[in-house]
């Protein structure tokens, strides 16, 4: 039952995002950006779903987290990469795969690091100005 509701929640969020991905310009810093507000609009609109996707993601050694974790890695995977699709990473030294994957630890860590911080904050609207404020201080240095 758990993971039929988590997988209903998944399918939502992801089949809301991937058609808003489509739409994103700019950089590849912007398209971070922007795909942050994305998702935390999404968060806003359902926020019971927000509360269970938070808790689901939240690091721990059980092994419902190990088999949430697994279940949905690849789905994490491929949002992540149709962000990038079509973004010119000629402004960076080496191969465009290299510098998703830096981009990407960097937002795993950040978002590990973050799901663990505001586990007990149901208010979206002070995650997301906290997150977007670290987000935002992690892209300015790569740029």
């Amino acid at each position: 039952l758990y993971f039929y509701i988590l997988d209903h929640i998944i399918e939502d969020f992801t089949a809301n995002l991937e058609n808003d991905i489509k739409n994103l310009h700019g950089d590849i810093f912007e398209r971070i950006m922007q795909y942050a507000e994305l998702e935390f609009s999404w968060y806003s609109q359902n926020p019971e779903k927000y509360r269970l996707f938070r808790k689901a993601f939240a690091k721990n050694d059980t092994e419902i987290y190990k088999e949430t974790e697994a279940r949905y890695t690849l789905a994490g995977e491929v949002i992540f990469y149709a962000l990038f699709e079509d973004v010119n990473a000629d402004l960076f030294k080496g191969e465009k795969e290299k510098v998703l994957d830096i981009i990407k630890w960097i937002l795993k860590g950040l978002n590990e690091e973050f799901i663990e911080q505001t586990r007990t904050q149901d208010n979206i609207s002070d995650v997301k100005d906290e997150y977007l404020r670290h987000l935002r201080g992690y892209m300015e240095l790569l740029q």
